[in-house]
């Protein structure tokens, strides 16, 4: 496995669990509405077909001067 490779499955990997976990949250305090707006725009229980692209955009956050 190349090294871009493996850190775009990092990366996705990331996105995931904080999307999860945020879902998580919400649905702990009580806020259905927010929590299933994250569930239907960024969780999916099936994937129909597993030929996705993805846009990986690898970038720096400048510190304020």
């Amino acid at each position: 496995m190349n090294t871009n490779y493996a850190s775009l499955l990092e990366s996705v990997e990331i996105l995931s669990n904080h999307h999860v976990e945020r879902f998580k949250k919400l649905r702990d305090n009580e806020q259905y509405k927010d929590a299933d707006s994250i569930a239907s725009e960024y969780i999916c229980d099936e994937v129909e077909d597993d030929n996705y692209q993805w846009c990986y955009v690898n970038y720096q956050f400048k510190e304020a001067n």
